[in-house]
């Protein structure tokens, strides 16, 4: 049985659709780290903020590298956005 899963497990993983899963899941924390930035507003009036505002765009940067080895889309206006993100955080200093 174990040898069974093994081998359906494996094949899973290596198929497109485990692509698709990943692609999926990856755009989806995306957006929501978009949303948490969202909702934390102007940063600068809020720097008790600052590691959870980092972690966001550090996590948004990280999704969309391994998007862009998994798939061909193009990503330049989410790369655009969270520049915008980042360069808040500059403004501060």
């Amino acid at each position: 049985m174990t040898d069974n899963l093994d081998i359906m497990t494996r094949e899973l993983i290596y198929s497109d659709f485990a692509d698709l899963i990943i692609s999926h899941r990856l755009k989806g924390t995306i957006e929501d780290c978009f949303a948490s930035l969202e909702r934390m507003g102007d940063i600068s009036k809020k720097e008790w903020k600052l590691p959870d505002y980092q972690d966001n765009i550090n996590m948004i940067r990280g999704c969309i590298q391994v998007l862009q080895w998994f798939t061909t889309d193009n990503y330049e206006h989410e790369l655009a956005e969270v520049k915008e993100y980042s360069l808040s955080i500059g403004e501060m200093f």
